[in-house]
């Protein structure tokens, strides 16, 4: 009987191959069978809906392997395919997408209390905007978002529009300096957007941060191209093989310059607020403290600004959110990082931690607005 240098019967190898051939092959086609039988209604729904199948097993993943400004244009023409406001449906591999057209569909999904579970794709912000409002779920979700919802209330909002004036004006006036000469609008109005934030959600003077809002607003651009990369890229969505690429590099040096930024807003913050509770209570201890003292303390001076409110209640405007009974108390209706510090010194709800996620999310929610529009 002939067999190989190791002493191994070749046709032993052969057999034994075709073993493991047979054997494997029944146990993928019954999985294959599992599989669809256990996803059957969902195959019946996406019937239903209009939209490509794509090719068999990779559906339309060959169309989202490109950059986003194309994924984009392709998604949007092919969007005219089909009936107007109809939602349609694209498939990556097993994975159902389902795009909505309609803003009324779109209302629905939106305004869902129940199902705010996100896709495994967002895990890819976490080290950016760690578990805030975007991508936090369950009674975490609520908690937070019934807590920060009053500071956007309308009423707030009038409250800045001075600051909206003066921004806005200061964009207009750098933008006369280019003269006739052709420019990207987006770097400006990026700068404008962090400087509005800084001063109205976050209610500090952009005088005093170290960074620019435009190194800030580069800083965002260039982590967003680095996650539509990995979200493309299907070998980059592995964090063990992305660690060796040089965006994880790249992104420890955006995320040290965006999380400086937000530390040192935070820390800015914190200190006025312990500073204005101390005042406070060294007022409270003195038994005879007259009115206008605890006035002068608890109530800081603001910058007199050349521009008026255009605006609000004091234009005489009133609308039906400035109702007092509406259920957010007037004690509620102050700026959002205001309202988290309070929270935080005071152990309810939320964690310095958490601070610190929920102003990250808050800072790329309005950027990517900006970005997208």
């Amino acid at each position: 009987m002939a067999t190989n240098i190791q002493g191994v019967n070749p046709l032993f190898a052969l057999s034994a191959f075709n073993l493991f051939f047979y054997l494997l092959t029944p146990a993928i086609v019954l999985w294959y069978i599992y599989f669809r039988m256990s996803r059957k209604q969902l195959y019946e729904l996406a019937s239903k809906i209009p939209g490509s199948e794509g090719l068999p097993m990779l559906g339309n993943a060959l169309d989202f392997m490109q950059d986003p400004h194309t994924i984009f244009d392709k998604v949007y023409e092919r969007s005219f395919e089909f009936e107007k406001n109809s939602p349609i449906k694209m498939w990556i591999g097993p994975r159902l997408l389902v795009f909505l057209t309609d803003p009324r569909d779109v209302e629905v999904i939106l305004s869902s209390n129940v199902y705010i579970d996100k896709s495994p794709e967002y895990r890819l912000f976490e080290p950016w905007l760690g578990n805030g409002l975007l991508i936090s779920t369950g009674d975490k979700w609520r908690a937070h978002r019934k807590l920060i919802a009053p500071t956007f209330h309308l009423n707030v909002l009038k409250s800045f529009v001075t600051l909206f004036n003066v921004n806005s004006r200061d964009t207009v006036s750098k933008l006369r300096k280019m003269g006739s000469s052709t420019f990207d609008i987006h770097d400006f109005m990026s700068e404008c957007t962090v400087e509005i934030l800084l001063e109205t959600a976050m209610g500090v003077s952009k005088k005093t941060q170290k960074k620019s809002g435009f190194e800030y607003a580069a800083a965002v651009m260039k982590m967003c191209d680095i996650l539509h990369m990995r979200h493309t890229n299907l070998w980059l969505k592995s964090d063990f093989i992305f660690n060796f690429t040089k965006y994880a590099k790249e992104q420890v040096g955006l995320l040290d310059l965006i999380h400086g930024l937000t530390n040192n807003v935070l820390a800015k913050k914190k200190e006025d607020y312990l500073k204005k509770r101390s005042q406070i209570k060294e007022v409270s201890d003195i038994p005879a403290a007259s009115e206008e003292v605890v006035e002068t303390i608890s109530t800081p001076e603001v910058e007199e600004v050349p521009y008026g409110n255009s605006f609000g209640q004091s234009a005489g405007l009133k609308d039906d959110l400035d109702v007092e009974d509406d259920g957010i108390g007037e004690k509620k209706r102050v700026a959002f990082l205001d309202l988290l510090i309070e929270c935080a010194e005071n152990g309810v709800v939320l964690s310095d931690e958490e601070v610190r996620e929920q102003v990250d999310t808050i800072m790329f929610e309005v950027r990517s607005e900006i970005i997208i529009k």
